[in-house]
């Protein structure tokens, strides 16, 4: 099981979904389950998410938002950004995949889980994801990290 959250759950859904040779990598990773909590995934959608939901952060938007500091000189190559949005390694082959999210959360929105979600769905491999979207819970929230959450996501 892989789990992360933010941009650890970026990466851990990336390096749990994305294919071995991509990375010119031999041998068998698989990967039974990811845990994710608040990620970003997909690169493309998550400036005009933010804007849709009124949330100003810097984080997504623009040369100096966090994402465009993250992949460096490739922000502007759509295949490097395609490569780096989970949503696009969504598979038959994908491992089981819990998405938590907080519908307060002002730094990623909790639209980038939902896509993600309704993305599976479209290619036939709903069953393969769960989505838990969060009521009055913030990015980070220490609600998330409880022993009695962290416990429920792991069963």
């Amino acid at each position: 099981t892989l789990w992360g959250e933010s941009a650890g759950g970026h990466l851990a859904l990336l390096t749990g979904m994305a294919e071995n040779a991509y990375f010119g990598i031999n041998g068998d990773t698989t990967v039974q389950k990811i845990i994710a909590y608040y990620p970003l995934t997909d690169l493309d959608t998550v400036e005009a998410q933010s804007r849709l939901l009124g949330l100003n952060n810097q984080s997504c938007a623009g040369e100096d938002s966090l994402i465009s500091i993250m992949m460096g000189p490739h922000y502007h190559d759509q295949k490097e950004r395609k490569a780096a949005s989970p949503v696009f390694w969504i598979s038959e082959k994908m491992p089981q995949v819990v998405l938590v999210h907080g519908l307060s959360d002002s730094l990623l929105p909790y639209l980038q889980s939902v896509q993600f979600f309704e993305r599976a769905a479209e290619t036939g491999n709903a069953g393969k994801v769960s989505l838990h979207l969060e009521a009055g819970k913030e990015h980070a929230d220490s609600w998330f990290f409880s022993s009695e959450q962290v416990a429920a996501f792991f069963r």
